[in-house]
């Protein structure tokens, strides 16, 4: 072969060459990649793949335990105390205000007052309704049991329309709890003219006590376990009928009764002994 056919040969190869890789680099990329998709999934990897970025982490179970403490802290040694918690704000009587609250069989309930360190509480109860009354000591200057006009306007007055005659049976039971105020002569007074009205709303005049209790007022008020606390519980028997237990600053009722579904009570306060 001759030198020039030779060096066109090389020319020529050395131009198709140059023109096909022009051609791959101006070309651009194949956008559909299903095939290779379609060739993973094949091979069982599109779903390892799939598994691997999105397991959803599991969350561990953690424990609070600051609420834990906290919860442990407000327990108390004194049973009064802990039922008294239980009851919610819109059934604790505040200072300065009555409230009477209809007993539904089917239901429990809990009633109560607000901590008091010299009020005087009147409770009121029988197997269809409660009565609370919290009457303060203060702003009075001890005269709220020793003054007839301060009883009749503080006391009575808010008292009144929940003892109507007829109101109240002759087996609804009262407390009156209060701080004595002045010797006991100059207390009688007061706890006469309460008593009285009680028994115009139809209560019998023995089934009106009255008990004093000590209490250190003001800044050094100690309400502590069942000081400053009263409480009425309204329960449910399991043989039918209700019970119904009386609380004032003591871990013991002062007052228990057992009452059929009609709310009538029973021979005493043995659960047997009332029918439902």
């Amino acid at each position: 072969m001759q030198p020039n056919t030779f060096l066109r040969l090389c020319f020529g190869l050395f131009l198709s060459i140059f023109f096909l890789a022009s051609l791959v680099q101006s070309s651009p990329l194949p956008q559909d990649i299903s095939s290779f998709s379609e060739t993973l999934e094949a091979r069982g990897k599109k779903d390892f793949f799939k598994g691997a970025f999105n397991k959803i982490t599991k969350k561990g179970q953690c424990k609070n335990t600051q609420n834990e403490l906290q919860s442990n802290s407000q327990s108390s040694s004194s049973n009064l105390e802990n039922l008294w918690k239980t009851v919610p704000e819109v059934k604790r009587v505040a200072t300065g205000r009555t409230r009477k609250y209809e007993l539904d069989p089917n239901t429990p309930q809990r009633f109560a007052t607000t901590e008091f360190f010299g009020c005087t509480i009147v409770t009121v109860m029988d197997g269809r309704n409660v009565f609370i009354g919290h009457f303060a000591e203060e702003n009075h200057c001890g005269k709220l049991l020793t003054d007839e006009a301060t009883v009749e306007n503080v006391i009575i007055g808010e008292m009144e329309n929940y003892f109507n005659p007829g109101a109240w049976s002759s087996e609804s039971m009262a407390y009156i709890l209060y701080k004595p105020q002045g010797g006991a002569s100059r207390t009688a007074t007061g706890l006469d003219m309460l008593k009285d009205e009680m028994v115009r709303g139809g209560l019998r005049k023995e089934n009106v006590q009255i008990k004093p209790y000590a209490a250190v007022g003001g800044a050094m008020a100690d309400t502590s376990g069942p000081k400053g606390k009263v409480l009425v519980d309204w329960t449910k028997n399991q043989g039918g009928g209700n019970h119904l237990a009386y609380y004032a600053e003591s871990d013991r009722p002062l007052y228990q009764q057992n009452f059929d579904a009609q709310g009538n009570p029973c021979a005493g306060i043995a659960e047997e002994e009332c029918e439902s």
